[in-house]
């Protein structure tokens, strides 16, 4: 059992001698070494939720008003103006105490996190409500505030994807045409001129929205850290050789072309920041096969990887392989 220090006094010793004081601001020493940083929009932030909903902790200070604990709700209050703020003083604590204290403060909340789901609902409660005081008091921005309720409708979705894989015999057969109203739906290999025909019965699509295998081995990249099994592809699961799969795509792609009204190939930036392991092979063969099909890749924000930025991938992604 740990020993507890009886130097303190206790919960119950000091009932009666720590009592919240309203001081003057100016009457505060700010700690030179406190090793905490508050910057100017933190303070902002405080600042803004002492103005919704009061100055509910008070400062912490040792028995010479030296701030202890509450750096940022002090410097707050000087942005908002405040002639008094609420302290308690921690007299009972020694200097050593007190500079300990100042640590265990600021780093024993830094161990706590967040249940997601439980804020992104609470988060949407409030957004739901009409509120007298701005949103941005509870210190969240409203880009993040928009995000985190997003993913309440993210983990719906989820749960709506998941499914038990049929065991009854395989309905669906290669060159079967499934007609859904007016969507139509054909089981049959890109690769295969005859396929697009079928499917497209003589009209141009507006787009053609692919998602090629990357030449990569499904065991060991796709397999949610090990809790789910997936088939490798037909084809592309990493059995090619580099030209071998530019002609697979090359093939795809000249497929596609005629069939689509306008042709463009559309991907990520090419930098390791938005992709993937399994990505980074597969990006700029899928631009230079789209080319050699003759379809250019998108301006702008999806950028044309040049031959630099391929170069640069492919030795970025050798390296990480290794």
């Amino acid at each position: 059992m740990t020993k507890l220090n009886t130097s303190i006094p206790t919960a119950t010793d000091m009932a009666t001698r720590r009592q919240l004081l309203f001081v003057a601001i100016g009457d505060l020493i700010p700690d030179p070494h406190n090793p905490r940083k508050h910057g100017r929009a933190q303070i902002s932030a405080i600042a803004r939720s002492i103005e919704a909903f009061g100055f509910n902790a008070p400062i912490l200070v040792d028995k010479n008003n030296k701030i202890v604990a509450g750096h940022g709700r002090y410097e707050a209050a000087k942005l908002l103006g405040l002639a008094k703020v609420p302290i308690v003083s921690l007299s009972h604590l020694t200097p050593t105490q007190a500079k300990a204290y100042l640590l265990a403060d600021n780093k024993l909340t830094d161990r706590s996190t967040w249940d997601d789901p439980k804020l992104a609902i609470q988060l949407k409660e409030l957004s739901d409500l009409v509120l007298d005081f701005d949103i941005e008091a509870i210190g969240f921005e409203p880009p993040e505030i928009d995000l985190r309720i997003q993913s309440l409708d993210s983990a719906l979705e989820e749960a709506d994807d998941r499914f038990e894989l049929a065991t009854g015999p395989v309905v669906s057969r290669t060159r079967d045409l499934w007609l859904l109203g007016s969507h139509r739906l054909y089981c049959g290999n890109a690769l295969d001129a005859t396929s697009y025909d079928a499917l497209s019965n003589g009209e141009k699509a507006t787009a053609a929205i692919t998602d090629p295998p990357y030449n990569v081995r499904i065991d060991g990249h796709v397999s949610g850290s090990g809790r789910a099994r997936h088939r490798e592809f037909a084809m592309a699961s990493g059995e090619m050789s580099e030209a071998e799969f530019t002609d697979f795509l090359c093939q795809t792609f000249q497929r596609i072309k005629p069939t689509v009204a306008w042709a463009r190939c559309i991907g990520p930036a090419t930098s390791l920041c938005s992709c993937s392991r399994a990505d980074a092979t597969g990006i700029p063969t899928t631009f230079s096969s789209a080319a050699s099909a003759g379809i250019a890749p998108t301006s702008g924000l999806l950028r044309e990887p040049t031959a630099s930025r391929v170069a640069a991938l492919k030795t970025s992604w050798n390296r990480i392989r290794r």
